[in-house]
């Protein structure tokens, strides 16, 4: 029995043994699932992209304000949108939950629906993992495999002076419930890897600023957006008439978007516009160019650095 838990509640056994009967493994990818000490996994190429995430109580979600179900799937999908910005497509997954003594059965069963929920949308099981109990928040680690979509996966260091920037959806106040909802961008990051190969990609978890400095830091160009063209949430507007932050200041600096930010050669951008066929928002937010870091160029062409306007782990 997990220490702490009410003796109404099922054992840590028996709770893994509801795990496993919950799952549905196709027994030609995956030979060997939940069950044994590992999984044993036939991978599709012998070229893999690994992610590991960790989201803890009290940083990346409240008990008070999200259900056990709703933090399973958040888990899961900020993996999955780590291989989204890689340009891969997801093929399994491993987590690890250490839990909060005395939460119990029902909590350890909607976490696992959470998971399984996300996991089966994007077709990448859950195949194996481990779990304990402390007395701490809540923390969990999902690690997720992908295949690369193209012939190589997509980096940070690759954009050039001279490409467009690009980001999808709208940016800015996320902490009022798209931190819980948010959609792993593969779909679109799968339709660009396979049509216009993105030069340079990430996936937009710290914020705009600090993210597009992530870019121009390893791809050794200077990021230059646009005030006018970042596309900003309703919700950010929503939260600035509140008093606070200006939404363009959410925009750029708010955490857990989870949407992506690309750069490709300016010759490619009009015409991946055009044919853009998601129901999700793109927009062409700036440029590369000569120099470093990331900035917001405003109306009257002033800039101001952004690479450190977002969220800082450390």
């Amino acid at each position: 029995m997990l220490k702490g838990q009410r003796k109404k509640d099922p054992g840590e056994a028996e709770l893994l043994r509801w795990i496993a009967a919950r799952t549905r493994l196709d027994p030609a990818r995956f030979p060997i699932g939940p069950g044994d000490d590992a999984a044993l996994v036939n991978a599709p190429q012998r070229r893999l992209v690994v992610t590991v995430d960790t989201i803890a109580e009290g940083v990346d979600f409240k008990l008070e304000s999200a259900t056990a179900h709703q933090v399973g799937r958040k888990a899961v999908a900020v993996c999955l949108s780590d291989l989204a910005a890689m340009g891969a497509e997801p093929l399994c997954l491993v987590a690890s939950a250490v839990l909060t003594r005395g939460l119990g059965g029902s909590f350890v069963k909607g976490l696992y629906k959470g998971m399984e929920s996300a996991a089966a949308r994007f077709d990448c099981p859950l195949v194996g993992g481990d779990l304990t109990s402390w007395a701490g928040d809540v923390v969990i680690t999902v690690t997720a495999l992908g295949t690369p979509v193209a012939a190589k996966a997509v980096t940070r260091s690759g954009a050039r002076a001279g490409d467009a920037v690009f980001v999808t959806g709208s940016l800015g106040g996320s902490i009022r419930g798209k931190h819980l909802r948010f959609v792993p961008r593969l779909a679109e990051s799968a339709w660009l890897v396979e049509r216009f190969a993105p030069t340079a990609m990430i996936d937009i978890s710290d914020g705009l600023g600090v993210d597009a400095g992530h870019i121009a830091s390893e791809s050794g160009c200077r990021i230059c957006i646009e005030a006018a063209r970042v596309p900003v949430s309703r919700a950010a507007h929503q939260m600035a008439a509140e008093g606070g932050a200006c939404a363009l200041t959410r925009a750029v600096g708010d955490g857990e978007d989870f949407e992506l930010l690309f750069t490709l050669p300016t010759i490619k951008a009009d015409k991946c516009i055009r044919c853009w066929p998601f129901k999700t928002r793109l927009s062409l937010v700036g440029e590369a160019v000569e120099g470093e870091g990331a900035v917001l160029r405003h109306a009257d062409g002033k800039e101001e650095p952004i690479d450190s306007e977002g969220y800082q782990h450390f």
